[in-house]
């Protein structure tokens, strides 16, 4: 900009308007761009907070099939926050033809702060909803329901293990222990069931609210009543051989409403 007003005075007084006339419009199209990231900065850091929000969660493993992303995809997306603050502050073009550089410039922020209104009309959704998914987390495994023990049988199906030789789906995990292992409360909630079930044996059900259950089956011994109040960590069993079983195990569900789901996609890593 310095040398172009410099420049003026070698020329005469048309050359003097036109570079005047340059200088104001470079100096508007500036003012648009700036003004256009300055409406979209506060947007952008909506967008920001909620992504931390969001990838706090995901390292938590706390929202159902929601999980961190993987590197190629966390790299993509640090590059465009990135991209995006790095504009959020523009300085007059030094060199090539100042007019369209400006234009450019100008064309840019526009569509970054059009962008952040769209990003905006999501997050409003969003912003209904995060509440709701971060009180689902609070439902969710914090704790392994035993210490110890091997995983004998996974989620899905599996050859039936009574002998009938046919494939079974198999609702939960099975852990191995040892007769009498203490089992608790995979979180915070309300026992619902405490009673023998068919197939199941002596089980324990617990309410964590938000439509999510855990139930723990085959115990030796209830330890808890129906209303009664839990804690993660808190005794609800002693694991045992009740029920449909093939030796001393713990039979472990989370249900979401009426669905069952696989444990080990919700239990925190040992």
């Amino acid at each position: 900009m310095a040398a172009l007003a410099g420049a003026s005075g070698l020329y005469g007084t048309g050359d003097r308007d036109r570079v005047v006339a340059e200088n104001m419009e470079l100096r508007a199209r500036l003012d648009s761009a700036q003004h256009a990231l300055d409406e979209a900065a506060p947007m952008l850091r909506r967008v920001r907070a909620y992504d931390e929000e969001l990838r706090d969660l995901a390292r938590r493993q706390a929202l159902p099939g929601f999980g961190p992303l993987d590197e190629d995809a966390m790299a993509e997306r640090e590059a465009w926050l990135e991209g995006v603050a790095g504009t959020a502050h523009l300085h007059e073009p030094a060199d090539g033809d100042p007019l369209a550089e400006a234009e450019e410039v100008e064309k840019r922020a526009s569509t970054i702060r059009d962008d952040a209104r769209e990003l905006m009309s999501h997050l409003d959704d969003l912003d209904k909803n995060l509440d709701r998914l971060a009180a689902l987390s609070d439902g969710l495994p914090a704790i392994w329901p035993v210490k110890g023990g091997v995983i004998t049988s996974g989620f899905g199906y599996r050859l039936n293990p009574f002998g009938h030789r046919e494939w079974k789906f198999h609702g939960g995990v099975d852990i191995g222990v040892p007769y009498g292992t203490p089992v608790y409360a995979t979180n915070d909630g309300i026992i619902t069931f405490a009673d023998w079930d068919s197939g199941h044996g002596q089980m324990v059900v617990v309410d964590h609210g938000n439509d999510i259950s855990t139930r723990y089956c085959h115990l030796s011994s209830i330890l808890g009543a129906v209303g009664d109040p839990v804690t993660a960590g808190e005794l609800v069993g002693l694991a045992g051989n009740t029920g449909m079983s093939t030796g001393p195990h713990l039979h472990y569900e989370i249900w979401f409403g009426d669905e069952r789901a696989d444990p080990l996609e919700y239990l925190p890593a040992r």
